[in-house]
């Protein structure tokens, strides 16, 4: 049963109790409605650094290294058959890590252990593109340095 499920239904618990459980109820209720927002925006990054995915909160994160990025493409996403399930799927488990809130346009990362990573995003294009050349450049930078 997943974290939010438990969440509500202790909220409703301590709200069916009565008294001064209210309070905990509404605590409890501010906790899921986070939780929730949580899964349902993404904020993506793209830089020298590599890609940081995280949710308005801040949790969950994840971070790619730009030198841990043998390339990226725009593909088109279907969360279920990309990722296994819609949100955030960052096991390998499933037929690849990623994060999917909607199906549509998005960017596979191809990682430099053979992993990949799939993102649906806004601009998978623009996003991509300088995905690629950040990876080239890094790669490039590494050739020069050994």
């Amino acid at each position: 049963m997943g974290t939010l499920a438990v969440f509500t239904i202790a909220g409703h618990a301590f709200a069916a109790a009565g008294s001064a459980s209210w309070i905990v109820a509404a605590a409890l209720s501010v906790v899921n409605a986070l939780g929730a927002a949580s899964q349902l925006v993404v904020v993506v990054r793209i830089d020298a650094r590599g890609v940081l995915v995280r949710s308005p909160i801040g949790v969950p994160r994840l971070r790619i290294p730009l030198a841990d990025i043998a390339g990226a493409r725009v593909v088109q996403v279907d969360p279920v058959a990309d990722i296994g399930r819609l949100g955030w799927n960052t096991r390998v488990a499933g037929p690849q890590a990623g994060v999917a809130i909607r199906a549509g346009e998005g960017i596979r990362i191809d990682r430099a252990d053979g992993t990949r990573f799939v993102l649906a995003t806004d601009d998978a294009d623009g996003g991509a593109r300088v995905l690629a050349a950040q990876a080239a450049a890094e790669r490039d930078r590494a050739m020069n340095s050994a």
